[in-house]
């Protein structure tokens, strides 16, 4: 029998009624051992004493939204282009715990929330994320537009 993934199930609807909170250090405890397994199984390079540094530094920083709820966690990051007037928010990743779409979903508005508080001209989605692009169409509230990228590998 074929592994299926939550890329190959077809759209659930969901209904964000959950709100994240910011991840804290006493979430480290709860969350912190899955969400470095999940990370390192995408960036294998990355032990955990670096990922308890990056997440110390990142819940310290007016650069990071690193938000939780509990079942799922979700990180973006705001960079300046010194070309550009506005800054831009990337999500970092967006993460489910038990594949509960509707808790990973809940970040997406919050994301947008976010940009609109820090004057941001767009935000990069869809980077590492468990949550299925149709769903995320659906709770940002806006369209979805889709940008080629070109680049250079080294």
């Amino acid at each position: 029998m074929a592994k299926t993934s939550l890329l190959d199930k077809p759209p659930v609807a969901v209904t964000v009624d959950v709100s994240p909170r910011r991840f804290g250090m006493a979430d480290l405890n709860d969350m912190g051992p899955w969400l470095m397994e999940r990370l390192q199984k995408k960036f294998p390079h990355l032990h955990s004493r670096m990922l308890s540094g990056w997440f110390a530094g990142a819940m310290g920083s007016n650069e990071f939204l690193f938000l939780r709820t509990d079942n799922a966690c979700g990180m973006a990051v705001m960079t300046n282009n010194p070309m550009q007037e506005q800054p831009v928010v990337t999500e970092v990743f967006v993460l489910s715990r038990n594949g509960d779409l509707n808790e990973a979903a809940a970040f997406y508005p919050a994301f947008r929330r976010w940009a609109k508080q820090i004057g941001a001209s767009e935000i990069v989605i869809e980077r590492f994320s468990d949550v299925p692009h149709e769903i995320v169409r659906d709770v940002v509230g806006s369209r979805v537009l889709i940008r080629e990228s070109m680049f250079v590998r080294v």
